[in-house]
């Protein structure tokens, strides 16, 4: 397994997550659960976040160098993660998907030494995992999947918004052959 330390950018996009949720959340709590009120500013919620993948990775690498671990390095050589962490705000929100691919990517990167399961850390990224799920729309997907939703999720061709509209909708669709196409299955 390799690992390396992720980069500014990336403690970014975490950072918006955790205080701002992802773009289609509808109520977002905030994921600050496991941060007191003296690191709950961005500088400092980052800045803790790149010191446990630092961590992480200067476990994983014992015979390098501070300097020279893995990660990413300015234009003049300078290792970013040797910068003091200053939040830069990406100018957008994330969604669920990119934010999920950004916590599960820092967590692999953090999880090398004996540690990284129950820090701080740890603990937000299962918790803005698990709050990525309960925010998204309730009708983003149905709760259980049958072959009628199959079906016409497959016939659809895209991810149904609102899985609401499926009742109302599948008649329709199923007179143009989807009821066909389901029961090969």
């Amino acid at each position: 397994m390799s690992a390396w330390i992720v980069s500014h950018g990336h403690i970014d996009i975490l950072v918006k997550a955790i205080v701002e949720g992802p773009a289609e959340a509808h109520n977002w709590p905030g994921v600050t659960l496991h941060w007191d009120a003296r690191r709950s500013l961005p500088n400092d919620l980052g800045q803790e976040l790149l010191d446990e993948c630092i961590r992480s990775v200067a476990f994983r690498y014992t015979d390098t160098d501070a300097d020279d671990l893995p990660g990413t390095y300015r234009p003049d050589g300078t290792p970013e993660y040797r910068i003091p962490y200053d939040y830069d705000d990406p100018g957008f929100r994330p969604t669920a998907g990119e934010i999920f691919k950004a916590v599960s990517c820092y967590a692999y990167q953090s999880c090398e030494h004996d540690e990284w399961q129950g820090s701080a850390a740890w603990r937000v990224c299962d918790d803005l995992k698990g709050y990525l799920a309960d925010s998204l729309h309730p009708d983003s997907g149905p709760h259980g999947w049958d072959r009628e939703q199959i079906a016409f999720r497959r016939v659809a061709g895209r991810p149904i918004a609102d899985w609401w509209q499926f009742e109302r909708l599948r008649g329709d669709v199923f007179q143009r052959g989807v009821a066909h196409a389901g029961s090969q299955s």
